[in-house]
């Protein structure tokens, strides 16, 4: 998807029921190398930061958080099981769905 059809589907998102909707993206995984990742820099989202199970970046995550909103979660060493076999992945994009549900328990 190209940024435009992103920012598209943000504005549909929000306008669709009168209320502001919740969206969380993925900040990005370079560290301190590369700031927040698109869409996640949109002030209409949520960037998501990784964090390990102490509260530590993991070094996964951007440099602090400029965002309007941000919030971090674990995502760092997160235990998972695929095709019978147990691993660790770590990652924003780990982080964003943990996030998420944490919000809809919160909502609920």
């Amino acid at each position: 998807m190209d940024v435009r059809t992103i920012e598209e589907v943000i504005t549909r998102a929000n306008n669709k029921t009168g209320y502001p909707t919740v969206i969380f993206a993925a900040a990005c995984n370079y560290g301190l190398n590369q700031e927040t990742a698109f869409p996640a820099r949109d002030h209409r989202v949520i960037s998501v930061y990784a964090f390990d199970g102490l509260g530590g970046s993991g070094t996964i995550s951007p440099p602090g958080p400029v965002e309007e909103a941000s919030l971090g979660t674990l995502g760092c060493g997160v235990q998972l099981s695929f095709r019978s076999a147990a691993k660790a992945g770590s990652g924003t994009s780990y982080a964003t769905p943990i996030l998420a549900a944490i919000a809809a328990n919160l909502l609920d």
